[in-house]
């Protein structure tokens, strides 16, 4: 759920409707499906299956390349929190290939 930090960003937030369920609901399948796609990622480099890159070039290319690149980005506290145990050695795997960063 978005909250706004100022006052423009709260209207915003309104005026443009972003809490609606419809799109919580959608962003929550955003970030599951992130999650999975950068397992699949994970288990691949571990097998050091030749088709890791293109799983890399897949994700860069998929409709959920946002929220991977905010899933980089996480504070270990909060990727804790809010991510299952399965997601968190691919994420800090991912982070040791490749710095945080979405290119490759």
């Amino acid at each position: 759920m978005y909250e706004g930090r100022t006052a423009k960003g709260a209207a915003s937030i309104e005026v443009f409707g972003l809490n609606r369920p419809d799109l919580l609901d959608g962003r929550t399948r955003a970030f599951k499906t992130a999650c999975v796609f950068m397992e699949g990622w994970h288990q691949r480099y571990l097998d050091g299956d030749p088709s890791t890159e293109s799983a890399v070039r897949a994700l860069l290319d998929s409709p959920f390349v946002d929220v991977v690149y905010s899933l980089t980005r996480l504070d270990a506290d909060i990727a804790e929190t809010v991510l299952e145990q399965r997601t968190l050695p691919a994420l800090a795997a991912w982070r040791s290939v490749y710095g945080g960063a979405l290119g490759v």
